[in-house]
Order: C-alpha cells, then structure tokens, then sequence
C-alpha cells in the first residue's frame, strides 16, 4: 500500500522538488495539497490528482493523508507542525524548522515524545561529497581540528520588495535561510557553538534593492574557530565552499561538486571523485519514507533542526545588537 503525502506548500519547494523527488518512488503518492495560491495548488492536483484543502489543518487531518511533508514558507511552517503534532502523523518540515526561539520551543513541546518519524530538510546532508567531507573530518587524519571555513557568495539574488523571501522578519535573510545549512554541519561534526559574533546587512531596507550579507565567527567547544562569508548579491561571482583545517592538513569541498580534497602536510593533494548514486533530494526523502515503513530511522532529527535555529538567530541577535552571543 502506498504512503499517501500531504503536501503544504506547493512553490519552489514543495512542487518542484519535493514532489517529484517522491513520487518517483511506486509507494508513495500525492493525496492532497494545500497553498494559501490557488493557482500554486492547481498545478500539483493537475499533475498528481491530489486533493485541494482549504487549510494545514484540514489537509492533516484528513484520513487519505498518512503523512505530511510541509514546504511552505519558513514563518508558516510552525502552522503545518500544529496542524499536523494532532494528528500523531509523520512530519518532513523544510528547513530552516521555524523563524523564532518561541516557535521552536512550542516546536519541542508538541513534539515531545512523538512516535512518528520526524525529520527537517538538511538537504547537504545527504549529498555524497558532503558525506565524504564529514567522514575525513571526524576520522582524526587531520588531527587535532583548529580552523573551519564556509563562504556562500550568491551573485544571482532576484527577490524584489513585496516578496516574502526579501523581508527579513519573515525569511531570516542569508544567515537563518541559507547559512543554516552550515549551521547543520559543523554542527554535525564538531558539536554546538560557545559563542558567536557577526556583522550584516540583514536585508536593509536602505539598500536600492533587497540584498544581503553576513560576516561572522563561531568558536565551538572543541576549541574550532569557524569564519562565515557569505551573501546574497545581485551580480558578481557565486561560490560554496567549506574547508576544515587540522594540525596535520585540511580537507575542502564545494557543493555540488563531484569530488572532496584532502591535503595533508607534506603531501600532495589526494582528490576523491564522489558521484552521487541518486538525486540528493530523492537521497533525502527516501530515508524519511523508509522510516515510515519501518526500514530505518530519520538521519536529522527534530533536536538538529531545532539546534540550527538557535546558531542562526543568535548570529542574528549578534549583528543586530553588535555583542559577542554565548550558546
């Protein structure tokens, strides 16, 4: 029998690259949709014969709905969780998980020894090269671990005013949308932040069009010092790199790319070719649908999600109050 999905959000994310990434799959289907844009809920019950609902609530609660998966944008996400926590069903929640401490909180508690499998969309997880990266950072060939990098210069910004995307109180810009990521990550490897510093433009209204840019420090409990650059720029070059240095070398990777760099003091470079056997987002939601049949748990938890949050609004709370943040 096939896992019935129900989709909130039907844009970017949910349409065009969740939807299709599951339904490649012959157990699982599109039951019903929900998008605030009727046009945006057309176009997914057109394509997958899913029913139309008038709201989160109503589509969670339905009984041809087995689980939901939630792409709408980041302020409404906390809508789909509550909608959803009622019904005890399974939850596939974009990331970032929600836009504030208090919604993240309330996130906790709805969910506190929830059954069903629970998962945020950490994408970069699941991609082969980034695999490899967290593999030789966490194997000890670098040594002890000093220094992390991440840069995410994005020329190709088109978001205009009006735009939920280019408001900064509903998107959380570069640093809650797209930093967050690397919040994951390093996350991931090296454990939570002590403290956090950074300096931005937080989407500014003075600027003629909506742009962003973050500079920032995490220095974590191992000790590693983490500088972050990144922006969302109208023009000029795009690049997504992360590097980690240890006493004994450094490993580095671009995302996206088919291979990771290892150089180690002494050597010359090793380069390890890194194809990804599937689609990343496919790779992603196959581990949240084999959770729901029984076949293995979710990768990233709800604790991860909610751990991202707090790196990226404490950046956040930096820039805007110029204070160093402790975690």
């Amino acid at each position: 029998m096939a896992i019935r999905i129900g989709l909130i959000g039907a844009g970017r994310m949910g349409a065009n690259t969740h939807a299709p990434a599951i339904t490649v799959r012959e157990d699982v289907v599109i039951s019903a949709v929900y998008d605030p844009l009727p046009a945006a809920a057309q176009v997914v019950r057109d394509k997958y014969q899913a029913t139309i609902c008038e709201s989160a609530e109503a589509l969670a609660a339905r009984a041809d709905v087995d689980a939901v998966m939630i792409c709408s944008p980041t302020y409404t996400h906390i809508e789909g969780i509550r909608a959803t926590a009622k019904t005890g069903k399974p939850i596939f929640c974009e990331k970032p998980l929600c836009r504030s401490l208090a919604e993240a909180d309330e996130i906790l508690k709805l969910l506190k020894g929830y059954q069903a499998p629970v998962t945020v969309g950490f994408v970069r997880r699941f991609g082969a090269g980034q695999q490899k990266f967290y593999e030789i950072v966490s194997s000890g060939v670098l040594g002890p671990l000093r220094i992390a990098t991440a840069e995410m210069m994005l020329g190709v910004y088109k978001r205009q005013e009006g735009d939920w995307f280019a408001d900064f109180a509903l998107s959380g810009g570069m640093i809650l949308d797209m930093f967050i990521h690397h919040f994951d990550l390093f996350n991931w490897s090296f454990g939570m932040p002590q403290r956090v510093y950074a300096q931005g433009t937080l989407l500014s209204r003075k600027q003629p069009e909506p742009a962003d840019y973050v500079s920032g420090t995490m220095t974590f409990r191992n000790g590693v010092i983490c500088n972050l650059s990144g922006g969302w720029l109208r023009f000029g070059r795009s690049n997504n790199y992360m590097d980690v240095y240890g006493d004994n070398g450094c490993v580095s990777y671009k995302w996206g790319a088919p291979n990771v760099t290892l150089i180690l003091k002494g050597q010359e470079p090793v380069v390890y070719e890194t194809p990804e056997p599937l689609p990343v987002f496919q790779a992603e939601d196959n581990v949240w649908l084999d959770a729901i049949l029984g076949k293995g748990k979710v990768k990233v938890t709800l604790e991860d999600g909610v751990n991202a949050v707090k790196v990226a609004l404490a950046l956040i709370e930096s820039a805007q109050s110029n204070r160093v943040i402790e975690l």
